[in-house]
């Protein structure tokens, strides 16, 4: 998928972060939690804050581009 083309057919404006953090969603088999992505994400070169990763995940989840899953204790998964 063209990741940038996604995120502007959502009306998203496009980021390094951003298009990193969907990628990564993206590729993934399995539902991850933020520090998951933000692991990721560093592994990738791409340095970002938590903060970033978390609102990031939160604007992908409003438009239905994401769910988010409760695990309890204030965690939550992504798919």
């Amino acid at each position: 998928m063209d990741e940038k083309k996604f995120l502007k057919k959502f009306n998203i404006k496009i980021t390094k972060a951003r298009t990193a953090i969907l990628e990564i969603l993206e590729n993934s088999t399995e539902a991850l939690d933020a520090e998951e992505i933000h692991t990721v994400c560093s592994e990738k070169g791409v340095d970002l804050d938590f903060s970033t990763v978390y609102r990031t995940l939160d604007l992908f989840e409003g438009r239905g581009i994401v769910e988010k899953f409760d695990l309890g204790n204030s965690k939550y998964s992504y798919v």
